[in-house]
Protein backbone atom coordinates (compact mmCIF):
# COMPACT_ATOMS: atom_id res chain seq x y z
CA UNK A 1 0.00 0.00 0.00
CA UNK A 2 1.07 3.42 -0.73
CA UNK A 3 1.45 5.50 2.06
CA UNK A 4 1.96 9.10 0.94
CA UNK A 5 3.27 10.73 4.42
CA UNK A 6 6.62 9.12 3.70
CA UNK A 7 6.42 8.61 -0.71
CA UNK A 8 10.25 8.19 -1.25
CA UNK A 9 10.95 5.53 1.23
CA UNK A 10 12.17 2.51 -1.29
CA UNK A 11 8.75 0.19 -1.09
CA UNK A 12 6.07 3.19 -1.71
CA UNK A 13 8.45 4.73 -4.58
CA UNK A 14 8.31 0.83 -6.24
CA UNK A 15 4.53 0.91 -5.61
CA UNK A 16 4.56 4.49 -7.19
CA UNK A 17 5.87 2.92 -10.40
CA UNK A 18 4.19 -0.03 -10.69
CA UNK A 19 1.07 2.23 -9.94
CA UNK A 20 2.15 4.24 -13.06
CA UNK A 21 2.07 1.49 -15.35
CA UNK A 22 -0.99 0.38 -14.40
CA UNK A 23 -2.42 3.93 -14.82
CA UNK A 24 -0.76 4.29 -18.33
CA UNK A 25 -2.38 0.64 -19.27
CA UNK A 26 -5.93 1.70 -17.98
CA UNK A 27 -5.64 -0.98 -15.53
CA UNK A 28 -6.37 -0.80 -11.82
CA UNK A 29 -3.43 0.03 -8.96
CA UNK A 30 -1.64 -2.87 -7.67
CA UNK A 31 -3.30 -3.23 -4.34
CA UNK A 32 -7.31 -2.83 -6.21
CA UNK A 33 -7.00 -6.52 -7.28
CA UNK A 34 -7.27 -7.77 -11.12
CA UNK A 35 -10.97 -7.06 -11.75
CA UNK A 36 -11.88 -5.27 -15.20
CA UNK A 37 -14.55 -3.32 -13.74
CA UNK A 38 -14.02 0.12 -14.22
CA UNK A 39 -11.31 0.07 -17.06
CA UNK A 40 -13.81 0.52 -19.52
CA UNK A 41 -15.18 3.66 -17.98
CA UNK A 42 -15.71 6.37 -20.33
CA UNK A 43 -13.63 9.47 -19.08
CA UNK A 44 -11.13 7.36 -17.27
CA UNK A 45 -8.29 9.56 -16.65
CA UNK A 46 -4.96 9.38 -18.85
CA UNK A 47 -2.16 10.67 -18.60
CA UNK A 48 -2.10 13.75 -20.42
CA UNK A 49 -4.82 14.55 -17.99
CA UNK A 50 -1.87 14.50 -14.96
CA UNK A 51 -0.39 18.44 -15.87
CA UNK A 52 0.79 19.59 -12.85
CA UNK A 53 4.67 18.83 -11.78
CA UNK A 54 2.85 17.71 -7.71
CA UNK A 55 0.41 15.45 -9.70
CA UNK A 56 2.97 14.05 -11.72
CA UNK A 57 5.47 13.45 -9.35
CA UNK A 58 2.30 11.36 -7.04
CA UNK A 59 1.79 9.35 -9.80
CA UNK A 60 5.44 8.54 -10.58
CA UNK A 61 5.24 9.77 -14.01
CA UNK A 62 8.08 11.79 -15.93
CA UNK A 63 7.80 16.17 -15.21
CA UNK A 64 8.43 17.79 -18.04
CA UNK A 65 10.32 20.70 -18.09
CA UNK A 66 9.58 23.25 -20.82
Amino acid sequence: MYIPAVPKTPQNWEYTLRQAEAFRKGANPPDFGQAKEGVTYVGLAVESDIKGHVGRMAMGLPIHVA
